[in-house]
């Protein structure tokens, strides 16, 4: 029984052996693979044995039987230490990826003898709050009881960062937002509003339009307007802005939805926010209105790590959510 280290979890690994030799007539130990990043990651023998709390013979015989086991030099002998080959780089980078492989492959044995079981981390932006309503999570903890949740908000930024670093496993987030390293499924997409207070109507230069019609604004309706904007949201409204040849009169910018409301119904302006926004507050003194701007269309989206493996319960939940009819609220 060994002990491999990916990343910043320890994993126990069970199985001793992968045996290869149909394929290519090699008997390939894992302990041996283990022994050898560790070796190589060192750049010492000492210092590795040291590490695996072994003396140093027993550590350069594995290293040699592996030498001769693959048929092929693996080290090369420094009055410093010991250097990789370039047939060594190749096999650290390759017994990386199996000693992970097989943790992982045990792992997912485990969990489906035991039954899923586990918490999923998971992150939500509060302009998305709402959703959770139709993610039907008690059906989901009925079918899977040993599964629990941890639910995080903040805002699109800090929930991506957490993505990153592992801190949630599962985030629902909106568009825009840069998707490189992550698996994305976009959940519904919906227009935009705008949202102003009653008592903000008379000096707003939306008043006439407001009073005299029914129908959407359109975004030139906004030249003059003092505009409340989300942070993440902001790039957006002003590119599309400039294809209408102006510049938003931006007078505040919130990273929570729910504050950004707040500060619209105070009076301080109108703002621009995707219509399920509005659901997470009190609309008896407030105006809504949609905007007929099909650019500023904005997408709740599932997003996790595509460099980290998700756990057997976080795997479930995912096919969870992809398998729900989800529409905007």
């Amino acid at each position: 029984m060994l002990y491999y280290k990916d990343s910043e979890y320890i994993i126990q690994i069970h199985v001793s052996y992968v045996d290869i030799r149909k394929s290519y007539g090699v008997f390939m130990d894992i302990r041996q693979l283990y022994y050898f990043v560790t070796v190589a990651e060192e750049g010492q023998i000492s210092s590795a044995a040291e590490k695996l709390n072994m003396t140093q013979p027993p550590l350069s015989q594995q290293m040699k039987k592996l030498e001769e086991d693959t048929n092929t030099k693996l080290f090369n002998r420094t009055p410093k230490g010991i250097e990789l080959t370039e047939a060594g780089k190749l096999l650290l980078s390759r017994a990386h990826q199996i000693l992970t492989f097989v943790s992982n492959t045990v792992n997912e044995l485990n969990e489906y003898v035991q039954g899923a079981k586990g918490i999923v981390n998971i992150g939500i932006i509060s302009s998305s709050v709402e959703s959770l309503l139709s993610f039907k999570l008690p059906e989901f903890q009925k079918n899977n009881p040993k599964i629990k949740f941890n639910v995080i908000e903040n805002d699109t930024f800090s929930i991506l960062d957490m993505v990153e670093k592992a801190l949630v496993d599962v985030a629902f987030v909106r568009t825009p937002f840069s998707s490189i390293g992550l698996h994305t499924y976009t959940l519904f997409s919906e227009p935009v509003c705008a949202v102003l207070s009653k008592s903000y109507l008379e000096q707003s230069t939306l008043r006439d339009k407001l009073m005299s019609s029914d129908e959407p604004l359109l975004l030139s309706d906004l030249i003059d307007e003092k505009i409340i904007l989300l942070q993440n949201y902001e790039n957006t409204v002003k590119t599309a802005c400039r294809q209408f040849n102006f510049e938003p009169n931006v007078v505040c910018r919130g990273s929570n939805a729910i504050s950004a409301l707040l500060l619209a119904r105070a009076g301080l302006g109108t703002m621009i926010t995707p219509i399920s926004t509005v659901e997470m507050t009190d609309l008896s003194d407030l105006i809504v209105r949609a905007i007929n701007c099909s650019i500023l269309n904005s997408s709740i989206v599932m997003v996790w790590n595509a460099d980290r493996k998700p756990s057997y319960a976080v795997s479930k939940f995912i096919e969870h959510i992809k398998n729900l009819e989800i529409k905007s609220p």
